[in-house]
């Protein structure tokens, strides 16, 4: 299924393909990203290796943007568990492991100290990374500057307690 989700989008975005083709594309993307099911093959797209292509992993990140910010609510604590250790896994993927492959902690904070390579035991990249997640919360969700209504706040103030502070819940 997600090679089918793969195919649509570039057919959807594709300059030279049939206008009935792409129509139909756009409107099987639409479907995958309203349908309960979309989410999750969408987590899956995002995250496989080897890596889907630059503008299936876009729209799947778009998707699950879209679900965490209308459809939190909705989600079971499951759904949440699943989402929050398949990002972890990701992000220990790309960003964390050493040659040795090392498990940790499912705590984003404990990533930063976690790889020991070449004697050090503070990983740069995972700083990064760490960083400019806190900075994307930081502007789209906790920012008191841009106004939002009293649900959104309460919203969003559930995804980080959940999902960042609390990531065992």
């Amino acid at each position: 299924m997600e090679e089918q989700i793969e195919q649509a989008v570039t057919f959807a975005l594709s300059p030279t393909a049939d206008h009935s083709l792409k129509s139909q594309a756009m409107n099987f993307c639409e479907q995958v990203k309203v349908s309960p099911e979309g989410w999750p093959l969408c987590l899956s797209l995002f995250v496989r290796f080897p890596k889907s292509t630059p503008e299936s992993r876009l729209f799947a990140l778009q998707v699950m943007e879209d679900v965490l910010k209308n459809r939190f609510s909705s989600l079971d604590a499951s759904q949440v568990h699943q989402i929050q250790s398949t990002l972890m896994d990701f992000v220990k993927r790309e960003y964390v492991l050493g040659e040795d492959g090392s498990e940790f902690s499912t705590e984003p904070q404990s990533l930063i100290q976690t790889n020991n390579v070449n004697g050090n035991k503070t990983n740069m990249r995972t700083i990064d990374i760490f960083l400019r997640i806190l900075l994307a919360i930081d502007e789209e969700v906790a920012s008191l500057v841009v106004p939002r209504e009293k649900d959104e706040v309460q919203r969003n103030s559930n995804i980080v307690s959940i999902i960042l502070l609390n990531p065992n819940k």
